[in-house]
């Protein structure tokens, strides 16, 4: 039963992992005339990195799922998960479908409070799991500043 349990938990990881990174890998279009033509930060990496970056926060999440799913205490944690990377997807649909920077931007602020309050959930209920929610936070807190980059410039 518990290798079961195991199982079940790792899918979910597994299955978070996928559904979000495809999701939003397929709503994202950095080819279209509306991305090139948008004045960016001079802080903006190279497109290769936002593959690798987002590769490691999904497994991250994926990783903080299977752990929600196995451990009944840290159940509460998986609705925020879950709005977090239905947040992603929306996100980039907003800013490379829709084309609207600054919606996305609110998207972003909306995902900075859910990843703190998730930081403050493991920090008060695991003596290490919050650990994983640095570069998580970083990044979003990074992304955020991209996006508001773009409504500045644009």
């Amino acid at each position: 039963m518990k290798l079961f349990k195991k199982l079940i938990a790792a899918a979910a990881g597994l299955a978070y992992i996928f559904v979000v990174g495809y999701c939003s890998g397929i709503l994202t279009d950095t080819a279209t005339e509306f991305y090139t033509g948008l004045k960016q930060a001079p802080f903006l990496p190279p497109d290769a990195a936002f593959p690798i970056v987002w590769s490691i926060i999904y497994v991250l999440l994926g990783i903080l799922v299977a752990v929600g799913v196995y451990r009944p205490e840290l159940r509460k944690s998986l609705l925020l998960l879950g709005g977090l990377g239905a947040l992603n997807i929306l996100w980039c649909a907003t800013f490379f479908v829709w084309q609207s920077p600054l919606a996305a931007l609110g998207i972003l602020a909306v995902q900075l409070v859910v990843v703190l309050v998730l930081t403050g959930f493991y920090i008060r209920n695991t003596p290490w799991l919050w650990l994983a929610m640095i570069p998580v936070a970083a990044w979003y807190v990074y992304a955020f500043l991209l996006n508001y980059a773009v409504v500045l410039l644009n």
